[in-house]
């Protein structure tokens, strides 16, 4: 962590200076690249890992130069000093989930059925085995009625070349964020995304850059692919549009086991 006295001020440098441009390295090691979904890995990859087979630690994180979300919180918390308070502010490592639903998917996609309103069914399809979104990617970027947008908000170290420009892993089952509480001054309560570099200013900013909900609905046979159901303000589900919120956030304290 940066050599800051204050403990909020250095998280925020070490936050600017590594996270938000993400450009995160392995700590003493300034040329060893960090990744949230590496190219070339499959989702297996990042949430397994090979010596263990178990879920991911941050000792397979740093081994494998690649993890998901949970280690890349874990991580910004460990290299900024493993607290648990900022001078009365709380800090706190936040699940994501959806609300109802199996999945929901973080812009930036196309809507691209042919008809966008109505009970018209509106599928997705993974790129990679299952429900895997890491690679391949479909030609065109086109997951099934969905194209992923390129300009989108890319993982840390994720673009590497021209083939795989793409945003990773834009759909979910849960995400984890970074929480830092503050009640005395509520300007400070923010959540960081560090395994995209963002910061969203309280929970409805997060909703706003949800681009749908979905729900399992088979595996292709011809392809071993996972079909998913999509839904948004437009679609009906049940009859009705999709209400917000589409997610819902819970908070857990960090443990002393998260910075291994």
């Amino acid at each position: 962590m940066s050599g800051q006295t204050d403990p909020y001020q250095a998280f925020l440098k070490t936050w600017e200076k590594d996270f938000e441009p993400k450009t995160a390295k392995l700590p003493r090691f300034p040329y060893s690249k960090l990744h949230y979904y590496k190219p070339e890995s499959t989702f297996q990859d990042n949430i397994v890992d090979d010596q263990t087979g178990k879920k991911k630690t941050l000792a397979g994180f740093y081994r494998t130069h690649t993890g998901h979300c949970e280690n890349w919180v874990n991580f910004l918390w460990t290299v900024t000093g493993k607290l648990n308070k900022f001078d009365g502010m709380e800090v706190k490592k936040t699940l994501v989930k959806p609300l109802g639903f199996h999945f929901f998917l973080v812009k930036k996609w196309w809507d691209k059925r042919p008809d966008k309103f109505g009970m018209n069914e509106w599928l997705f399809r993974f790129g990679g085995g299952k429900e895997d979104m890491v690679r391949p990617q479909p030609p065109d970027n086109m997951f099934g009625q969905a194209k992923n947008d390129i300009t989108g908000v890319p993982g840390q170290n994720s673009i590497e070349g021209p083939i795989y420009n793409c945003p990773s892993q834009k759909v979910f089952t849960a995400h984890w964020l970074f929480h830092v509480v503050s009640i005395a001054d509520p300007s400070k309560d923010k959540y960081y995304d560090p395994s995209y570099g963002q910061v969203y200013d309280n929970q409805q900013k997060f909703e706003e850059v949800l681009f749908a909900v979905g729900i399992r609905k088979e595996i292709e046979e011809r392809t071993g692919k996972a079909i998913i159901a999509l839904y948004d303000e437009h679609q009906l589900f049940h009859g009705s549009p999709v209400p917000h919120p589409w997610v819902y956030f819970e908070d857990y304290p960090f443990q002393p086991g998260d910075a291994h």
